[in-house]
């Protein structure tokens, strides 16, 4: 019996060990960060990817700015968000979603969209959506993301951002890291207390 319970145990410490050792040499393909940068018009704020991590440094990507409303024979235009390259850095390293219409959640980011590597797409006031960009990975090869976005009538805002690590490999619109790495971690150690706490009541 003591030779059973010590096997079971032993089983039960290797299938934690693997999958320990699966979690820590796994990476999460999705990672995201929130860049919580506002901007009403007296600044940039930016959206960039640089050795896997998500910088707010629009020279690793993508800036925003804002425009108030104002008037033009006679009518009132809205406030106006641009994304793209307006600070004159170098597009060699990001390119933006090239619309003026925002992509809504669970939108697929992908070699499909327009990008343009030149001046700037913009958002109307009280337009909110996310945003795409792709990052160059060389060799033709891109890492593709997405920022939220929200235009009011006071500024516009850059929320939670997410890239896709995996080069060339398509991301949706407020994707999140998956879960399932820690979920095994979490069974193990479930079985693992299950075989400690039988050994003692035996």
């Amino acid at each position: 019996m003591v030779i059973n319970d010590m096997k079971k145990t032993i089983a039960v410490l290797a299938l934690v060990a693997g999958l320990t050792s699966f979690a820590g040499s796994a990476k999460a393909s999705v990672i995201t960060a929130n860049l919580n940068q506002f901007t009403d018009g007296s600044s940039f704020i930016g959206f960039g990817y640089n050795n896997g991590v998500i910088t707010s440094n629009y020279n690793d990507g993508i800036d925003g700015t804002w425009s108030p409303p104002f008037s033009m024979m006679g009518e009132t235009l809205p406030a106006r968000g641009s994304i793209g390259f307006g600070n004159g850095q170098n597009a060699g390293d990001g390119y933006y979603y090239d619309s003026n219409t925002p992509l809504q959640y669970g939108a697929l980011i992908n070699e499909l969209l327009g990008y343009g590597n030149n001046g700037q797409g913009g958002v109307n006031e009280s337009t909110g959506g996310y945003w795409a960009a792709r990052f160059n990975a060389g060799g033709g090869n891109f890492n593709y993301g997405y920022v939220q976005v929200d235009v009011t009538s006071s500024g516009m805002t850059f929320g939670m951002a997410g890239v896709e690590t995996t080069p060339n490999l398509a991301i949706t619109a407020g994707a999140v890291p998956e879960p399932s790495t820690y979920a095994l971690l979490g069974i193990g150690a479930m079985a693992l207390l299950m075989v400690l706490r039988k050994k003692k009541t035996a």
